[in-house]
């Protein structure tokens, strides 16, 4: 089992992306993750140019991955999602969801 632990609300999305495939990645076959990730708020949006762009304090920042994207990421890892909830977890307009998803015994075609 493998669970992403942490505030990935406060990571990027490009490494949100990078955190989520490596951990699928290394999942055995019939492995199991656990990882939340806010997925949603509606007046999000990320540039990477303007970010790194940006001179930003040194406070916490809220950062979205879209489902779609996880999803994606799911089925390129070889891997199948068991259970997606929706919750308000992050607070605010934001949502969040966990997932726990299973690794394929084996490689899929």
């Amino acid at each position: 089992m493998c669970s992403i632990r942490g505030s990935s609300s406060s990571t990027t999305p490009p490494v949100i992306r990078h955190l989520i495939a490596n951990a699928l990645r290394s999942l055995k076959p019939g492995g199991i993750a656990i990882f939340q990730v806010p997925t949603y708020h509606p007046h999000y949006r990320f540039s990477l140019d303007e970010w790194l762009a940006t001179k930003y304090e040194l406070d916490m920042q809220m950062h979205c991955f879209p489902q779609q994207a996880i999803f994606q990421i799911i089925a390129k890892e070889n891997c199948v999602p068991l259970e997606v909830r929706e919750d308000g977890s992050t607070g605010g307009d934001f949502l969040s969801q966990p997932f726990v998803v299973r690794k394929h015994l084996q490689r899929r075609r």
